[in-house]
């Protein structure tokens, strides 16, 4: 993203991305709350009558396992359902959002790609395609199938959302602002048609009414902030607190708006009243945890994590953050055991290979980082961060052409900052070696 910063560690050729704070606060909150709610809202959907009992099983245990960040059984109880019902197009959607949280983004590919059927639910699997093309970078492809699911469904919202996240990313507020109002019209034109509805009370009325009232205040704001326009924003969503004063999303964009202008304990206080409205909200928790790494209370943040893990053993999510939380501290031999910890529960999991390769890179155990980042290479081919640090590794031992081989991989998969490549120390041998002018650097 074009917002994105790079984080460098001087000891090894690792890069840590932090991405730009709006965005990575919906990211982590999307990962540990809206791939259960969706897979639960499309399972009552799906096996609602349904007359085959033992899919309807496989798929409540698919929704359970995935509930509980368990996504290796979760995708095994999916696999069961398509061997039954190989035409089901939300289980293979269900099937390929978990490949791509996994980082299989060839085994998520093929299951978009089965899914897309004239006759039901298009849009969701190009709504899907677009999600895994923009995983690799691929925007044109990305862009082109979001497209086609607004085409597919004019009312489909996701798409937008995601359009508006991808012009931002390119600097292009203007387009990105048109999606979020277009998002505005579509959600008015339901509160119009629901409350045209002749058939509601006047009390029924009355309430759906206020609670539109509240979410349009919030949209208004939301299109404020990305337009750049802090104030308006927070005067919406304070608007918005008026009318209903426990309305949890203007709390957390508040906090949101205060963060991304570096008033920490103003964004503190708007995540902690969220909290103390709903503590179920445990995706708003690591946000608030991110705050206190910002701010340098690393006790905090442990201790925070300490409850989110306990509260949810077996989140692959929650645990993949810890483990990248105690790499940027430098905690190591800590960061690979909560890496392992994954494996232990998903071992084909890629991010965790991936993890501890990088920290045993940084404890200067090269034998053991190359087969952690090569079986990470294996699994998620296309991520370009564990090329990198197997050129380090190789650089580091002396073989030059394997350094530079690898350097080669990751710069073809995206790996484009050569002003880190010019400093890593960990590359100072294949700098010294003067074949770096073979890549243009």
């Amino acid at each position: 993203m074009k917002n994105s910063r790079i984080t460098k560690y001087p000891s090894t050729g690792v890069r840590v991305r932090s991405v730009d704070r709006i965005f990575k606060v919906l990211v982590l909150v999307s990962a540990v709350l809206a791939m259960v709610l969706f897979a639960a809202v499309v399972g009552q959907r799906i096996y609602r009558g349904s007359r085959n009992s033992r899919a309807s099983g496989y798929f409540s245990d698919a929704v359970a396992k995935s509930r509980e960040g368990d996504y290796q059984a979760a995708v095994s109880s999916y696999e069961e359902i398509v061997e039954q019902e190989p035409d089901n197009i939300n289980v293979l959607n269900n099937l390929g959002i978990l490949h791509a949280s996994r980082g299989d983004g060839d085994e998520a590919l093929a299951c978009f790609k089965k899914a897309i059927r004239p006759e039901i639910n298009v849009e969701k699997s190009h709504y899907n395609l677009g999600n895994l093309y923009l995983s690799k970078s691929d925007i044109a492809s990305a862009v082109k199938h979001y497209k086609s699911a607004v085409i597919q469904r004019a009312d489909y919202a996701k798409p937008h959302i995601m359009l508006a996240a991808v012009y931002e990313s390119q600097g292009n507020r203007n387009r990105a602002v048109r999606e979020y109002e277009e998002l505005l019209r579509i959600e008015r034109e339901q509160q119009k048609r629901l409350l045209g509805d002749r058939g509601l009370s006047r009390e029924k009325y009355i309430k759906l009414k206020h609670s539109f009232d509240v979410r349009n205040l919030l949209s208004k704001g939301f299109i404020h902030e990305r337009m750049g326009e802090s104030d308006k924003a927070l005067a919406k969503y304070e608007a918005a607190l008026d009318v209903e004063q426990d309305f949890i999303p203007a709390r957390i964009r508040r906090g949101i708006v205060y963060f991304s202008s570096g008033e920490y304990e103003e964004a503190e206080r708007e995540i902690r009243k969220a909290l103390g409205v709903d503590p179920e909200l445990k995706g708003f928790e690591v946000s608030l945890a991110d705050f206190y790494f910002m701010k340098g209370k690393g006790d905090r943040v442990r201790d925070m994590f300490g409850r989110l893990v306990e509260a949810y053993p077996r989140s692959i999510v929650l645990k993949d953050y810890l483990g990248g939380l105690l790499l940027k501290e430098e905690e190591y031999g800590e960061a690979a055991e909560v890496f392992k910890e994954i494996l232990a529960i998903d071992p084909g999991y890629a991010r965790a290979y991936g993890g501890i390769g990088n920290a045993c890179l940084r404890l200067g155990m090269d034998e053991k980082a190359e087969k952690q980042l090569k079986r990470a290479v294996e699994l998620s081919p296309r991520a370009p961060d564990n090329y990198y640090n197997l050129a380090c590794v190789f650089s580091r031992r002396g073989d030059m052409e394997e350094a530079l081989r690898w350097l080669t991989e990751s710069m073809k998969r995206g790996f484009s900052d050569s002003k880190h490549i010019r400093s890593d120390p960990a590359l100072e041998n294949l700098r010294a070696s003067g074949m770096l002018s073979r890549v243009g650097i």
